[in-house]
């Protein structure tokens, strides 16, 4: 990270490393003056506090990180900027697969709609008593460790 550091940066560090990730506020070479993101309120000391962390896959998408002075915020804080590559990755094309096609068309007719509607009343109402019994089920083998602990 950096040469000198406190205990809050060595955490950082540990964090980092723990959760597989970068400090890239740290990877760029600039100037001291735009790595710095926070001066005392004396304005005499300056040091960089605020840092982006980054998945260390994505570390090479990061293009630049650094602190603007001239924006201008109610704190003793300065922004940090970082500029990021996001990388787009298109679905490969799968020729053989099909897709499922509805026919809707079938359902204009009113017969149609009411046999439709019967067969999603019965697949529900089989959906809802399985639920059940598997509620029922399940409720008897928990009365029965609650027993066997009492």
């Amino acid at each position: 990270m950096h040469l000198n550091y406190n205990n809050n940066g060595q955490r950082l560090v540990d964090f980092a490393a723990a959760k597989n990730m970068v400090v890239s506020s740290t990877c760029f070479p600039h100037k001291e003056i735009h790595k710095q993101t926070w001066r005392s309120p004396d304005g005499k000391t300056s040091n960089q506090i605020d840092h982006i962390l980054i998945d260390k896959r994505n570390a090479s998408s990061m293009l630049d990180v650094k602190s603007c002075r001239g924006a201008s915020s109610d704190s003793d804080h300065y922004l940090v900027r970082g500029r990021y590559r996001c990388k787009i990755v298109n679905s490969k094309y799968e020729p053989n697969r099909t897709t499922r096609r509805f026919h809707t068309d079938v359902l204009r007719e009113a017969s149609m709609v009411t046999r439709f509607q019967q067969q999603l009343e019965e697949e529900f109402g089989k959906l809802q008593t399985e639920q059940a019994t598997k509620e029922e089920s399940q409720i008897e083998e928990d009365w029965k460790q609650l027993k066997e602990v009492v």
